[in-house]
Parts: structure tokens; sequence; C-alpha cells
């Protein structure tokens, strides 16, 4: 499992580095890259939803393992946003919750 998050954030990773555009645009790259991403996998997805939310499970998306993809996709969510002029702490919130929206979205 963890194999195939690793995979899907080398990937975005990739498209964000190709990305070009307004914030609007980059970001709109990102979140359309992430659902063609799981679209294969969507009812894989969707039969793990519970383990993915149950914080105590070793492969929620809160687990330790999950720590440093999480991270990575958070980054890649606040770098999208640098051009915005928005104060950091703001971009890290709007990354974050970014990164929740794409979660949701698998």
């Amino acid at each position: 499992m963890f194999a195939f998050y690793e995979d899907t954030q080398t990937e975005l990773e990739g498209v964000a580095l190709t990305a070009r555009g307004s914030p609007r645009e980059r970001l709109g790259a990102l979140f359309h890259a992430k659902l063609r991403q799981v679209r294969p996998y969507r009812k894989m997805l969707a039969s793990i939803v519970p383990r993915l939310i149950d914080p105590g499970d070793p492969v929620s998306a809160f687990s330790a393992p999950w720590h440093e993809v999480r991270a990575r996709s958070i980054s890649i969510l606040e770098r999208a946003r640098e051009s915005m002029r928005l104060p950091r702490d703001a971009r890290a919130l709007a990354a974050l919750g970014r990164a929740g929206i794409e979660l949701t979205s698998m």
C-alpha cells in the first residue's frame, strides 16, 4: 500500500515541476492529475476508506509511515501557492486543507 502512495506522490511531484500558469492553473493541474491517478483504483480505495481514516490503523493516512508522503504532498501544494503573495502561515494552512481535499477525493 505504501508503495502505491510513494509512486503516486512521485508522479505528482513531476506534474508540479512542469505545471505552468497562474496559481489556480497550477493547482488545477495538480488536482486533475491526482484524479487521473486514482481513477483506475477508485473501487479499491473506496473499499479501504475505513482503514484510511482510522488513526489507529497501520495503513491509515494519519499513521507514522504516511507522514513523509503526507509532508511531501503538503509541500507541493504550498510551493504552488507561493506566488499568491499570502503570508507563509496562510499558504501552509491552505496547502494542508488542499491535501485533505485530495485525500477525500480518493
